[in-house]
């Protein structure tokens, strides 16, 4: 099964924390996050130019010395069965490879962690448990399949981000406050709360929805242990 690479970041000062990246985009996506700015991979990636997985390569070998690693996004990458055996011709090249993931395919992120051919994981933390349903339009299933690829993940030694993208008709602060524990006992240190970014949605309605301030989202990681926020520039505000 090719890789389905739709789309290609060729540099990125945020997307791989103190690296400098460049982020291919995979095709398809098992979750429906009303949020989601990628829409076009999730609905339709065959709208979307393609881009072979040899061509991509020849672009890396063009890069060495000026980037440190790719980041593999989507869409949800894990559903590609060839995702290992494409990290590990990125690691023969000398670079580093993060996944970012909806975590809901622990099975292959455990492979990629036994093959030792990814160095750092950001995996989106939707909401509470039962928050799932609505924001993934999966059942509470796909949770649970979440927070084994998180287990997993924090006890690898490997980086880890564990990311939820806030917006108010979905998160108050007391759901966020329950999702803090639940990250807790799964072992996560580190959280990062994102604001809304009004884009191309999967659900329109939320753009012209209230949401939370910069500053009211950086008031909640203060309130909140071990917690930051990013902003709306993709820059941290607390």
């Amino acid at each position: 099964m090719a890789m389905n690479i739709r789309g290609i970041d060729k540099f990125s000062l945020i997307d791989y924390p103190g690296k400098i990246a460049c982020i291919i985009f995979i095709g398809g996506c098992n979750f429906r996050c009303p949020y989601c700015h990628n829409p076009h991979l999730v609905l339709a990636p065959s709208t979307q130019p393609r881009i072979s997985e040899n061509s991509f390569l020849k672009f890396l070998d063009s890069r060495k010395n000026k980037i440190d690693g790719v980041v593999i996004s989507g869409g949800e990458p894990t559903l590609r069965k060839d995702l290992p055996q494409f990290a590990v011709k990125i690691k023969e090249r000398g670079f580093l490879v993060k996944l970012d993931t909806n975590g809901s395919n622990p099975e292959k992120a455990a492979e990629m962690i036994e093959k030792q051919c990814v160095d750092a994981f950001g995996i989106d933390y939707k909401g509470t448990i039962e928050n799932y349903p609505e924001l993934t339009g999966c059942d509470n299933d796909a949770r649970e399949k979440v927070a084994e690829t998180i287990r997993a993940c924090a006890v690898s030694g490997l980086f880890l981000e564990i990311r939820t993208t806030v917006h108010k008709r979905y998160l108050s602060f007391e759901k966020l406050e329950k999702m803090r524990l639940e990250l807790d006992n799964l072992g996560v240190q580190d959280w990062i709360l994102q604001q809304f970014h009004p884009a191309e949605l999967i659900d329109q309605s939320l753009n012209a929805e209230d949401t939370y301030s910069d500053s009211e989202l950086a008031n909640f990681a203060k309130n909140l242990r071990k917690t930051r926020a990013r902003g709306v520039k993709g820059r941290f505000i607390a």
